[in-house]
């Protein structure tokens, strides 16, 4: 039996999206981090990261988030849905945004509530 991509507690554990989006119209990449829930403005983009997953460890290294991206409109009409899914880290091409101006690729999902480790500092040596 194989194991599972993406195991079941992962989607319990609220992780932060880290996300690329390159204007294809002036060639600059920005990169933005989501919490979940949370909608991030890029140019006329609106990303809202829902879930965001990684693999289990007895399976290949990936991440995958579940997104929502609108695109401002003019005159205060209702924002236009681009795309609504989920994007993969491995393969982006699989679930990709289509548009003419953004593309937008997930890097990868860190764990909003791991605690960071202090650097250890070595001890210094004493002259004899």
């Amino acid at each position: 039996m194989n194991a599972p991509l993406f195991a079941d507690q992962a989607v319990l554990i609220p992780r932060v999206a880290t996300i690329k989006v390159l204007n294809k119209v002036t060639a600059r990449a920005q990169e933005v981090k989501a919490k979940p829930g949370e909608a991030v403005t890029v140019g006329k983009l609106v990303i809202t990261a829902n879930y965001c997953q990684l693999s289990a460890e007895n399976s290949l290294a990936d991440a995958a988030a579940l997104l929502n991206i609108t695109e401002a409109q003019a005159d205060n009409e209702k924002p236009k849905l681009l795309f609504s899914g989920w994007m993969y880290r491995s393969s982006p091409s699989v679930s990709a945004l289509e548009h003419p101006v953004y593309d937008v690729t997930l890097l990868d999902c860190v764990d909003t509530q791991a605690k960071v480790k202090p650097e250890e500092k070595p001890e210094k040596k004493k002259k004899k």
